[in-house]
């Protein structure tokens, strides 16, 4: 497994400039030792249109769709299939109103249980 910690987006529906601030705050971490599935769990087609776009700009990200269009919403299912995808040892699940601190995942290695 990788040394990597993945960071799990589960996502329907929210503002687009919520994922970016989130995502430029990833951007810039100190330490870049990890990746993002952004599992989008039925998002209409446009705002699937403008999510997948934006993350076009974010190289450490995977985007995941999952067709449940007329669905309810279940945070819970969208994260078991970002856990199905995942390939690392380590896994923090975020929301897209998360901005996280410059050494924030800097932090989340530091207290890896190894």
């Amino acid at each position: 497994m990788s040394e990597h910690i993945t960071i799990i987006y589960p996502y329907r529906n929210r503002e687009v400039s919520r994922v970016k601030q989130s995502l430029d705050s990833l951007k810039r971490q100190t330490n870049l030792l990890f990746e993002v599935i952004f599992v989008d769990f039925g998002s209409d087609q446009k705002i699937s249109e403008e999510i997948q776009a934006l993350l076009t700009q974010y190289p450490f990200v995977t985007y995941i769709y999952s067709y449940h269009i007329k669905q309810p919403w279940s945070r819970s299912k969208a994260i078991n299939i970002g856990i199905k995808n995942t390939q690392t040892d380590y896994i923090f699940i975020s929301d897209v109103d998360v901005l996280f601190a410059l050494n924030a995942v800097a932090f989340l290695h530091s207290i890896k249980n190894k």
